[in-house]
Order: structure tokens, then sequence, then C-alpha cells
């Protein structure tokens, strides 16, 4: 599966949406100082979330993380131009 999400592409986000699964969300890396575009796998009663990407494995690296590093969900994705 290609990535929806490339470099330059600007999203814009409801950070009140209720966070459900398979929202894409912005969240921030739970050990890094980036944040991070991914789906949302599951969503705990604990206040956690499972979050990964169509490609790559990252998400399984840091595991779930709190819900509140969640910065929120995307409503709209502006596509980067992009050369031939």
């Amino acid at each position: 599966m290609e990535p929806e999400y490339y470099a330059g592409d600007l999203v814009l986000i409801d950070p009140f949406r209720r966070v459900t699964v398979g929202s894409v969300v912005v969240a921030r890396h739970p050990f890094k100082n980036v944040e991070l575009i991914k789906y949302v796998k599951a969503v705990d009663a604990d206040k956690y979330v499972v979050l990964e990407s169509p490609s790559g494995d990252d998400s399984d690296r840091f595991g779930r993380v709190p819900l509140h590093t969640v910065r929120g969900t995307v409503t709209f994705k502006w596509k980067a131009r992009r050369s031939s």
C-alpha cells in the first residue's frame, strides 16, 4: 500500500474531535520531539491508543501511547505539489 501522506503535505486537525478506531491523527512521538501522522488501531478504556501506519513498523516499537499525546484528528489534507 502506498503511503497517503508525504513530506510537504499539509493537514488540518480538529483537537476536539473524538479519537476512534480508523481515525487518522497527528500525535507526538513518545521518545522523540517529532509529530507523526498515524491511523488509530485501538482505543483502550484506560485512555491509551495504539497507532499504526500503512507501511513500516515504527509504531510497534513504542507500543501504546497516552491519549493526551494525540494533537488532533485529521479532517482535511492538502497535497503538496509533486514534480514528475
